[in-house]
């Protein structure tokens, strides 16, 4: 039951999250800060038309063109996680909004069993939605190493349409890490052949030095 309400609460309250900031004390130092975003559901339902009159609160309208433009990837997660929690409400005898995010407050308000069979099943498809979402709030940046990897010396590699495709190596990391990036960083090697993978900050300073020691011998 607490593995149940604690993924409804993922999806239906504030998102508390630290990340590290210079401290403009000092040059030298940094501070690690709270932010509190609002519910993920909410931040998925922003993000379907996200300049379309939500600006973060500013007063400065967004132009015209940009106002028009629709997340259908948004939309449509969107749209699969509103009639699906509609249904939940129904087996509870609870007439939906289509708002997900009250819906499903509303529905974990009615649950009067403590255990249910179906408590795993709910458990997984809430953590998996609240995954879906962070995951396409905040995307990690990908970054192509233009170079021959310093493993297997490959300078090209063939994707899975066939096609050639130049420098294998590709970056992958979350750009929104701050100073601590690097540690959930990795790079791979495209070349099926190859595909080694480097982990981590200590891994991508290994790649670095390989490539750097490579072009200069």
């Amino acid at each position: 039951m607490s593995d149940l309400l604690d993924a409804v609460h993922a999806l239906t309250r504030p998102v508390h999250r630290k990340i590290i900031q210079d401290n403009p004390d000092g040059p030298e130092t940094t501070r690690v800060v709270t932010i509190i975003d609002q519910p993920l559901l909410d931040q998925l339902e922003n993000a379907i038309c996200g300049s379309f009159g939500s600006d973060g609160g500013s007063s400065t309208s967004s132009p015209g063109n940009e106002r028009n433009v629709v997340d259908s990837d948004a939309l449509y997660e969107f749209a699969k996680i509103s009639t699906e929690a509609a249904d939940w409400c129904r087996e509870r005898k609870i007439t939906p909004t289509r708002k997900p995010l009250t819906d499903l407050e509303a529905w974990q308000d009615a649950r009067t069993d403590e255990h249910s069979p179906r408590d795993a099943y709910y458990t997984r498809r809430l953590t998996g939605w609240a995954a879906m979402i962070e995951n396409k709030l905040r995307p990690r940046v990908r970054l192509e190493i233009t170079a021959p990897c310093p493993i297997c010396g490959a300078d090209k590699w063939v994707d899975a349409e066939g096609a050639v495709m130049q420098f294998p190596v590709i970056v992958d990391y979350d750009a929104e890490a701050g100073r601590g990036l690097l540690d959930d960083a990795s790079a791979i090697c495209r070349n099926a052949a190859c595909q080694y993978v480097w982990s981590g900050e200590r891994g991508l300073r290994q790649m670095r030095w390989d490539i750097d020691a490579r072009e200069a011998g």
